[in-house]
């Protein structure tokens, strides 16, 4: 999974975070945390959240922190943010709401 952003033109930076096939995509924070490291941290949250969201897209580390016990890092924690598209159904949903939406 690759968390960078692009590097090069304009249109390149601006249709990379475009979903494709006219999806709708979704963004949500989840914390993780790990005794090893922040690496570890960040893959334990992708692996946790690929078990409840299908079509993730990428996810960048919005923030992170440790606790310490007796002088000594107990947890890294890591705050990520995902994206993932949503699916088919939802995406009707939402279409089917805008319509109904009063001007």
């Amino acid at each position: 999974m690759d968390v960078r952003k692009p590097h090069g033109s304009r249109d390149q930076i601006t249709n990379w975070h475009k979903p494709t096939f006219n999806s709708v995509a979704k963004v949500i924070a989840i914390i993780c945390s790990s005794s090893k490291s922040f690496d570890d941290a960040f893959e334990n949250g992708i692996q946790r959240a690929s078990k409840s969201l299908k079509g993730i897209m990428g996810a960048w580390v919005a923030g992170q922190k440790v606790t310490v016990s007796d002088g000594k890092i107990d947890k890294y924690r890591v705050v990520l943010k995902v994206t993932f598209t949503l699916a088919d159904q939802a995406v009707a949903l939402t279409n089917e709401h805008k319509k109904r939406r009063l001007p």
